[in-house]
């Protein structure tokens, strides 16, 4: 079968104003008669366009037509929807960025393929460049007084302001969103947003009301004959109930979610569905279930063409093989994933990617190399604005600067960031904290902190990463 994203690349090439022009119009002729071709091969061939095309390539032209300018809207839209619907993020951006430059600008068209962007923007992490966007999508949709157009703006700036510090923010964009939509008859829409309302209110700690809002998603989404509107709103459930950490409640969903795409011949929902399984038994602790899951989203993702998710997925697969201490596998697959993550041009993935190898090196002991792979890391970060991993990150950093004896840079970093989404990193913070301030003299300032550093742990909680674990025994003798 042709693709529609594969006709886009010809068409392109085609259609591109100053290189078709200089072509000779036998080649001209020649092109449109290739593109009839492939027109005519699709599923439901389009009549119009394999009718202009086959004239053109009867009597050539001589300067640029308006109506192949409007063809390549056709088929720009067309690739971009088939590469958003294989999870090709980074393919569907560029569709859809090239779309705006030939549609009229400040039209509702223009303005809803700009909150496309956004999303797209923001599942890569994107938010400096998101946010902006999101601004001006609000005011701009607010002009034309397009009510869902403005509750699907209003949804995109929620998504670009929920960073970590702007959770309240994000919240009543939201919610501002939902009551529009609740004014149209747009379902998807509205399940969309109450799901990111879910969203930041679960990042606020509002879990009640963030289970509610993810619930009427759910039941909304139900009503929908279209497969991956339902799942898409089931996996949201199930991300939330997986934080809760209530583990039997999740493996039900996931029994739902598999009812829910059955044996659907769409292997870019399937690869999304194991994806997704894979992340929850890697949460629960089944490494074996979730590397199995893992290495089925790879075969699915190498089958559609999506890189991106195998490397992806290859990050996924080095945590589980360096949980099991099989470093030399986990740094190759990370080294690889990153490669291919920077030549997609894919840096959210590049950073988990260097992060991982900063882990492996910091478990290993070496610890300079390790700090050069998170200052990697933290770099990306901070340009796409990844504001919410980015004090983990920043706290690791500290902590290996502590263990090197650097303590100017260990205590700018660790007086900066904060770690309370991460109990263990947190106490292994405060635990370096305290033996600084104990060895500069300040002792009952360092007792202070190692008792902080205790009273936030669980009785039964295990600091699975060395460095913060280190540091936690140490503060502890203060205690003693």
């Amino acid at each position: 079968m042709t693709h529609a994203e594969d006709i886009y690349f010809f068409s392109h090439a085609v259609l591109q104003q100053a290189a078709y022009q200089l072509l000779p119009p036998s080649v001209r002729a020649q092109l449109h008669e290739v593109t009839t071709g492939l027109l005519t091969n699709l599923p439901e061939p389009p009549a119009a366009d394999i009718a202009l095309h086959a004239r053109l390539a009867q009597e050539g032209v001589t300067q640029f037509d308006d109506r192949l300018l409007k063809l390549e809207r056709h088929w720009v839209r067309q690739a971009g929807e088939a590469a958003e619907a294989a999870y090709r993020i980074q393919d569907a951006l560029r569709f859809y960025e090239r779309l705006t430059e030939i549609v009229a600008a400040g039209t509702s068209d223009h303005i809803r393929v700009r909150c496309k962007i956004i999303d797209l923007l923001m599942q890569l992490d994107r938010t400096a460049e998101a946010l902006p966007l999101a601004d001006k999508a609000v005011v701009d949709a607010r002009q034309l007084n397009d009510v869902r157009l403005e509750a699907t703006a209003l949804s995109a700036l929620g998504a670009a302001v929920r960073d970590g510090t702007r959770n309240a923010e994000s919240v009543d964009y939201f919610r501002s969103s939902v009551s529009l939509f609740r004014k149209t008859d747009d379902e998807a829409g509205l399940a969309k947003a109450l799901l990111g309302l879910a969203g930041s209110l679960w990042t606020k700690g509002q879990l009640g009301t963030a289970e509610h809002a993810a619930t009427e998603a759910c039941t909304i989404a139900d009503r929908s004959a279209d497969t991956k509107t339902r799942a898409s709103a089931w996996m949201n459930r199930l991300g939330i109930v997986l934080h809760a950490q209530r583990f039997e409640e999740a493996e039900s969903l996931i029994a739902k979610l598999a009812i829910i795409v059955g044996d659907t011949p769409d292997p870019a929902l399937r690869m999304r569905l194991h994806a997704f399984r894979g992340y929850a038994m890697d949460v629960m602790g089944h490494p074996a279930e979730a590397r199995s899951d893992y290495d089925k989203t790879i075969e699915l993702a190498s089958e559609i063409g999506n890189k991106a998710e195998v490397a992806r997925s290859q990050t996924n697969l080095a945590s589980l093989d360096a949980n099991e201490m099989r470093y030399a596998q986990a740094r190759a697959r990370h080294v690889e994933a990153e490669r291919v993550a920077r030549e997609l041009g894919d840096l959210r993935i590049a950073a988990y990617a260097c992060a991982g190898q900063a882990a492996i090196d910091e478990a290993l002991g070496d610890y300079r190399s390790s700090l050069e792979r998170y200052y990697a890391a933290i770099r990306i970060g901070q340009k796409l604005g990844m504001n919410v991993i980015l004090p983990a990150w920043s706290i690791s950093a500290g902590l290996t600067h502590a263990e090197l004896g650097d303590w100017d840079a260990a205590t700018e970093l660790l007086l900066k960031y904060r770690g309370n989404q991460h109990l263990g990193l947190e106490a292994g913070r405060l635990s370096a904290l305290a033996v600084f301030e104990s060895q500069s003299g300040n002792t009952p300032r360092g007792i202070e902190l190692a008792q902080q550093a205790r009273d936030i742990l669980p009785d039964d909680y295990e600091i699975g990463d060395p460095l913060p674990r280190q540091w936690v025994e140490r503060a502890s003798k203060l205690l003693d």
